[in-house]
């Protein structure tokens, strides 16, 4: 097993609750290297009034952390939380896509979601600039986890979905692992990632998430979920569904 590709992971050194420091980001990646993961998509927090995170600190941390390890392959997006203002600031060059390609992680808050009226403009101001929506960690949203039909609604409006590993696997709870299961027999995961913040609690780890999915839903799921699809976000192309 090898060659996952994690779309989401909080491994830059002081820029939101992920990685400590410098010290704590590079055992995070010889941890994701031990695991067959080749790479990490960088995506610390940003927006929502909580993390003031710029891309110019993003690019910097990156960089830094470049230069301490070569492996695995380090890239830059952002966990951009749903608010007020995100079209323009995409459009100003503020907020950075997966690779610099097509596609934006994008965080909604934990016990809410916004009107859907709200969630249609934006997603219409979304695919006119050529941007493409991927929901992070939807299981674990109070919303999305009683009301799929919801989420199939943004889905068939031009999201994708990005579950995280340890809710496969039951480390959010027995609630979480349920929903994700359901998810999937939905046909409503697209990816899945680590969005992991340290070494110890929420490392970043996949193979043990990718074994479950591969004995529940057998391996050619579990190979577009973790690699398949996490190459063509990576790429700018259309995702599998």
């Amino acid at each position: 097993m090898n060659n996952f590709i994690d779309i989401h992971c909080h491994i830059l050194p002081g820029l939101d609750d992920g990685a400590g420091d410098i010290g704590e980001s590079v055992e995070m990646l010889k941890i994701a290297e031990d695991d067959g993961i080749s790479v990490v998509v960088a995506t610390p927090h940003m927006g929502g009034g909580i993390y003031d995170t710029r891309i110019d600190d993003i690019s910097r941390a990156a960089g830094m952390l470049r230069q301490r390890t070569g492996t695995p392959e380090l890239l830059i997006g952002a966990d951009v939380m749903i608010s007020p203002g995100l079209i323009d600031n995409l459009k100003n060059g503020k907020v950075p896509l997966i690779n610099n390609g097509r596609y934006l992680l994008l965080e909604f808050p934990v016990f809410s979601i916004p009107p859907v009226d709200y969630l249609s403009n934006l997603f219409d101001g979304l695919e006119y600039i050529n941007v493409s929506p991927v929901i992070t960690h939807p299981e674990r949203n109070a919303i999305f986890s009683r009301n799929m039909s919801l989420l199939r609604h943004l889905v068939d409006a031009g999201a994708s979905v990005q579950v995280t590993a340890m809710s496969v696997t039951g480390g959010f709870g027995r609630t979480v692992k349920r929903v994700t299961k359901e998810l999937f027999k939905r046909g409503l995961v697209h990816a899945v990632a680590t969005d992991a913040h340290n070494t110890k609690r929420r490392p970043p780890v996949l193979s043990k998430a990718y074994l479950k999915v591969k004995k529940d839903f057998g391996e050619d799921t579990a190979e577009r979920v973790f690699i398949t699809n996490p190459r063509k976000i990576l790429n700018g192309d259309d995702i599998d569904t």
